[in-house]
């Protein structure tokens, strides 16, 4: 029961913070020599993702991985002076942050393949490995490579190199040719805290027929006024000073109403169409995060 109540915990701990797959890429359908292969998965709340060979790398084929040969001799600072990698991009959308835990790879070789593998990032211009230097053993099974790293609260784009070296120039290998995903970044997403007011209490809309949606909003604890904007698609900017209705938002958003009543009724709209609205508590200086809504007359 004890045991039991432990892994209860940890799942928990693992729901309530979000960690989980962030990133993965899957190779099965690939030759081995193509230029550039995409990511399967990402989170909502991040880019998709490309991953490429460095210019000391040659592509080569073999089905089911992205591969490559004239990987480094020796060690890993020479694959990283001869540009001997492997990289692949992690980029946050506008207003979020990511963090990770591991990194998760599958990788097959040659014969006379690689022989250790290490991952490093823009973060320091490359210069330390995540993880620690993985090795490979010296047979043609595909390896699982686990990379255990911390890296928190990252709010620009970060690219991850995957440093080798092997026993020949000619030795081949890569990530891929096991079953699932051949590279799992695993970590969370979040929205970047807002320096700024709390958000509105709550925000809702709700269709009252074909040419009008009610919405509603409770303010803040400070009671700061709301502003609201809509647009037919789900694309709002980030509001800056001081509006007035019908002003623009710079990058998306039309101000509906600035104000402390609610219920506001938005009219004059063009039937069975979809309608998005974003709300911010304005305490006169800075702006909430925002919360958003939508409904269809």
């Amino acid at each position: 029961m004890k045991h039991l109540y432990t892994l209860f915990t940890v799942l928990l701990l693992l729901t309530v913070n979000g960690w989980g797959q962030i990133l993965t890429f899957e190779f099965s359908a690939l030759g081995g020599n193509e230029a550039t292969a995409g990511s399967n998965f990402n989170n909502a709340n991040l880019s998709s993702s490309t991953i490429s060979r460095g210019a000391g790398l040659t592509a080569s084929s073999k089905s089911g991985r992205f591969n490559a040969t004239s990987w480094a001799a020796t060690s890993i600072d020479n694959a990283v002076s001869g540009n001997d990698y492997m990289e692949f991009t992690i980029t946050p959308n506008s207003g979020f942050q990511f963090s990770i835990s591991s990194i998760v790879m599958q990788w097959q070789r040659s014969p006379t393949g690689n022989t250790a593998v290490a991952i490093r990032s823009s973060a320091d211009s490359y210069a330390t490995n995540l993880g620690g230097e993985q090795s490979i053993v010296d047979n043609t099974n595909t390896q699982t490579l686990t990379f255990t790293f911390t890296e928190t609260d990252i709010t620009t784009a970060t690219t991850y190199r995957i440093y080798s070296y092997a026993e020949t120039g000619g030795g081949s290998g890569g990530p891929g040719d096991g079953s699932g995903d051949d590279i799992i970044v695993n970590g969370t997403v979040t929205e970047i805290p807002s320096s700024g007011p709390d958000n509105p209490a709550s925000f809702t809309a709700t269709a009252a027929s074909a040419s009008q949606i009610n919405l509603a909003f409770t303010q803040n604890e400070a009671t700061d006024n709301v502003v609201i904007a809509f647009n037919t698609s789900n694309t709002f900017g980030e509001p800056t000073g001081t509006y007035s209705a019908s002003d623009a938002i710079s990058d998306g958003g039309t101000v509906l109403y600035v104000g402390a009543a609610s219920p506001f009724n938005h009219t004059g709209l063009t039937g069975n169409t979809q309608y998005f609205y974003k709300a911010w508590s304005f305490d006169g200086a800075d702006y909430s995060i925002g919360l958003t809504a939508n409904a269809t007359t």
